[in-house]
């Protein structure tokens, strides 16, 4: 029986693994902690609009939102 457990493994992001110039700062991701929640909970009350969110527009994406 497969559990709905989404896990993301953000630690090859961080400036601790990739450096400071391209990495991002645990305190970031917890300065945007809202927003992340808000995406999450999109995502799995929504199946087929996060489909378009993951795959629409992917060269078009600003990470800074």
């Amino acid at each position: 029986m497969a559990n709905n457990l989404f896990v993301y493994d953000y630690n090859n992001m961080l400036a601790t693994a990739i450096g400071s110039q391209n990495g991002i700062e645990k305190e970031e991701l917890v300065a945007i902690q809202d927003k992340i929640n808000i995406a999450y909970n999109t995502v799995f009350q929504n199946p087929s609009a996060s489909m378009k969110a993951i795959f629409q527009n992917l060269d078009e994406v600003n990470l800074d939102e």
